[in-house]
């Protein structure tokens, strides 16, 4: 699995986590799509699942969420909504990731994407109709991590989003939040009723059906594997050939020379 590509949308040429770093692929929404399903495409042939990030778009922030809030309620444009919808439309989305920005105008209570129903559900899986897995940023990122702290990150994404959250163990904000630590808290909250069991087997249903492709695709690589030795065997059989050819000619220039001298 790759966690790319990157569809957001350079609409903030100062932009200094997506736009100045070579993230976004153009400014132009469409260009974003075209590029997008030309760096998938690859990825499937070999195997590999990708994941469109970073939900509902991060080319507009002029804040980086490793280190704090980012707010494009000012400055984000339903295109940046494009790319997703074209891709999904053309079947070419396995995954998605959230963004941590908050955007007051798709959730006037200013939860960031990752933690916000109205982001991920009322507008990613009812609005444009994705059922898929959606991969969280970085938890630990400040942007979650000082806002909230683990267990509240936890408790909001999984209640209300149903969402895999990630933490990197090589995170550039590193914490304590191992794995043994996350699943003790999930568990907990699943246990006290604070998360339904409902939410977990949902998330689980999800992820199964993605390993599923992953599995199908392990398939495809391995037949495009197969013919790849079957093509390599050709052509060194191919050579093999044209050397026979070429050695009486060669042999017959060398005799050439020996009369000469």
């Amino acid at each position: 699995m790759n966690f790319a590509p990157c569809v957001d949308v350079a609409v903030n040429p100062n932009n200094p986590v997506i736009v100045k770093t070579g993230r976004s692929f153009s400014a132009s929404a469409d260009s974003v799509t075209l590029l997008a399903k030309e760096y998938i495409i690859p990825h499937r042939k070999f195997g590999v699942i990708t994941v469109l990030k970073h939900f509902p778009g991060h080319g507009s922030s002029q804040d980086d969420t490793h280190f704090g809030i980012a707010d494009v309620t000012k400055t984000w444009t339903t295109d940046e909504l494009k790319p997703y919808k074209d891709l999904l439309q053309a079947g070419y989305v396995d995954a998605v990731m959230s963004a941590h920005i908050v955007n007051k105008n798709l959730d006037p209570r200013g939860y960031p994407g990752t933690l916000s129903d109205r982001i991920l559900d009322s507008l990613l899986r009812k609005a444009l109709g994705y059922n898929g897995v959606v991969f969280s940023d970085d938890m630990q990122m400040h942007a979650i991590s000082k806002q909230y702290g683990i267990d509240e990150s936890i408790k909001l994404a999984l209640m209300r989003v149903s969402i895999s959250s990630v933490f990197p163990t090589t995170s550039r904000t590193p914490s304590n939040a191992n794995v043994d630590i996350v699943h003790g808290i999930i568990r907990k909250m699943v246990l006290s009723g604070d998360i339904k069991r409902e939410r977990i087997d949902q998330s689980y249903r999800r992820v199964m059906k993605l390993k599923s492709k992953l599995t199908a695709s392990q398939s495809t690589l391995e037949m495009y594997q197969v013919q790849a030795a079957k093509e390599k065997l050709r052509a060194d059989q191919l050579q093999m050939k044209l050397d026979e050819l070429n050695a009486p000619s060669a042999s017959k220039k060398k005799k050439k020379k020996r009369k000469r001298s």
